[in-house]
C-alpha cells in the first residue's frame, strides 16, 4: 500500500476585495485641478464587490514518494490533476464575484498573479495561474451590476498534508 499525503478541504478563501474608493469624473481626470472643479460631472456611483463563491479546489491526495502536482479548477468549472495526485471526491468550485455600480459603465478588474496559501503548521501552497470568466472588455449591465467566475491552479508538494487558506485581492476600477 503507498503512502499518501491527504490535502483535505484545499480552498480559498477570497476576503481582501477591494474596489476604488474615490469618486470617478464623467471626463478627463486630467483635465481638472479637484473633483470640487468638476461640479456635476462627479459620479457618486462606487463599485462595490461581492463574493457569490470562494474558489474550492477540494480534496487531494499525492503519493509521499513524488514531489509535487498541480490541481487546476478552471473559471468555467471542473477541476484537473497533473502529476501524482489522487482524486478524493468533494465538489471542487470556481470562485464567483459580483460587482456593482453605475449601469453600462466600462471596468478593469485586476487579480494576482501569485497567491500563497497557509496550512497547518505554517505550511505553505502556491495558487497561481489565475483565469476569469470576464470578456475583454468587461462591462456593467444595464442594471448596474457584472458577475464573472474565477479559477486558478494549485502547487501542491511533499508532505503538505491538511486544509489550506488565502486571500485573493480583486480590486476593480472604472475605466
Amino acid at each position: 500500500m503507498k503512502n499518501r499525503t491527504i490535502l483535505t478541504a484545499i480552498s480559498l478563501a477570497i476576503g481582501a476585495f477591494s474596489a476604488q474608493p474615490a469618486p470617478v469624473f464623467a471626463q478627463c481626470q486630467l483635465c481638472a485641478q479637484s473633483p470640487s472643479d468638476m461640479g456635476d460631472e462627479v459620479l457618486t456611483h462606487h463599485l462595490q464587490v461581492e463574493v457569490i463563491q470562494p474558489l474550492n479546489f477540494d480534496r487531494v491526495a499525492l503519493d509521499n514518494n513524488m514531489t509535487s502536482g498541480t490541481v487546476t479548477v478552471a473559471p468555467e468549472g471542473g477541476r484537473s490533476l497533473s502529476g501524482p495526485l489522487i482524486d478524493l471526491g468533494g465538489q471542487p468550485m470556481s470562485g464567483r464575484v459580483r460587482l456593482r455600480g453605475e449601469p453600462g459603465r466600462a471596468v478593469r478588474i485586476d487579480l494576482p498573479n501569485a497567491v500563497t496559501m497557509i496550512g497547518p503548521g505554517g505550511k505553505t501552497a502556491q495558487l497561481a495561474h489565475m483565469h476569469t470568466s470576464l470578456p475583454s472588455s468587461p462591462r456593467l449591465g444595464g442594471d448596474g451590476t457584472l458577475e464573472f467566475s474565477f479559477g486558478g491552479q494549485l502547487m501542491v508538494s511533499g508532505s503538505a498534508a491538511g486544509e489550506y487558506r488565502g486571500r485573493i485581492p480583486i480590486d476593480a476600477y472604472y475605466e
